[in-house]
């Protein structure tokens, strides 16, 4: 598809975006207006309205998770030089879709138990989202270092790769805010 994969070095962590069809946003956000009030508040970590981890029932969340296994994940493991084996293959493990309404927000969490994550901005937010560096976390930051966080400024369609172990949050949202979470998992390809 061609579409532009731009990297960033926050921290030791690698983090890569690029920007979609705005006019994919508005279909997810007509997905979000007729679904919502079927989805429950207080997935794991996220304080705010959603799918569930089954995002992946959704057409157009299946679509975008196969564009991004089959094409920008290979960007990334190319430009990132990974030894991924040649009988293993991208998989997105699960997805799901975020509403946030006024005063909702995500705790500080990670997504250790997969191989790569994403979210996208559909709807953005007052730059809610936060990634903290690992020494930040982890107590690892003396008194006299500066604290490291990347305050996100979000935009509609953008959509964000990085590391399953990179702390993030949501602060609390002063306006609605949708995004699309998926995880990835690398695996043999005879497990499908």
């Amino acid at each position: 598809m061609g579409i532009p994969i731009t990297k960033i070095d926050w921290f030791p962590a690698n983090v890569f975006y690029c920007d979609l069809d705005e006019s994919r946003m508005q279909e997810l956000i007509n997905l979000v207006e007729k679904e919502k009030t079927n989805w429950k508040k207080n997935l794991n970590a996220v304080k705010a309205h959603t799918s569930g981890f089954t995002g992946l029932r959704y057409s157009i969340i299946k679509d975008l998770s196969n564009f991004i296994t089959f094409e920008i994940l290979p960007s990334i493991e190319k430009n990132l030089e990974w030894r991924t084996e040649e009988n293993h293959e991208w998989v997105c493990w699960e997805s799901w879709i975020n509403y946030y309404q006024k005063g909702d927000k995500a705790e500080l969490h990670n997504h250790t138990l997969v191989d790569y994550c994403a979210v996208l901005i559909v709807k953005p937010g007052e730059d809610s989202l936060i990634f903290h560096d690992y020494s930040n976390v982890n107590g690892l930051t003396r008194r006299f270092e500066k604290r490291r966080t990347e305050i996100i400024r979000e935009k509609k369609g953008r959509l964000f790769f990085f590391p399953p172990w990179l702390h993030h949050e949501v602060k609390e949202s002063p306006v609605e805010r949708i995004t699309v979470a998926f995880n990835f998992v690398n695996q043999h390809k005879d497990l499908k």
